[in-house]
C-alpha cells in the first residue's frame, strides 16, 4: 500500500457509489463461481479472500485517511466499502 507523487482522490465514476468496486467485483465473480461449483470449498475461498480484503481495506484507508485528512473522512461517511447500500 502506498502512495504516489500527487496522489489524487478519484470519487467519481464506480467510486461514487463503492470505495472498492474491484474487490467487490472480484468478490462477486468469485460468488458466481462458488455457486456454479456447488461445493462447500468454493465459498469458503470467498470468505477467506473477503477477510484478505477486508484487512487490506483497513490499511488502505488508514493510509488514505491520514493523506487526505477530513476530505477522505467526508467520503467514507458518503460512500459505502463493499455492497452498495449496505456495507
Amino acid at each position: 500500500i502506498s502512495l504516489k507523487e500527487e496522489h489524487h482522490l478519484i470519487t467519481p465514476g464506480a467510486y461514487s457509489v463503492l470505495r472498492c468496486p474491484t474487490y467487490t467485483g472480484f468478490l462477486f465473480g468469485l460468488s458466481g463461481g462458488a455457486i456454479s461449483m456447488g461445493e462447500l470449498r468454493g465459498f469458503v475461498g470467498v470468505l477467506l479472500l473477503l477477510i484478505a480484503f477486508l484487512m487490506k481495506i483497513k490499511g488502505e484507508e488508514n493510509l488514505l485517511s491520514a493523506h487526505f485528512g477530513e476530505v477522505y473522512t467526508n467520503y467514507r461517511e458518503r460512500v459505502n466499502k463493499i455492497i452498495p447500500g449496505l456495507w
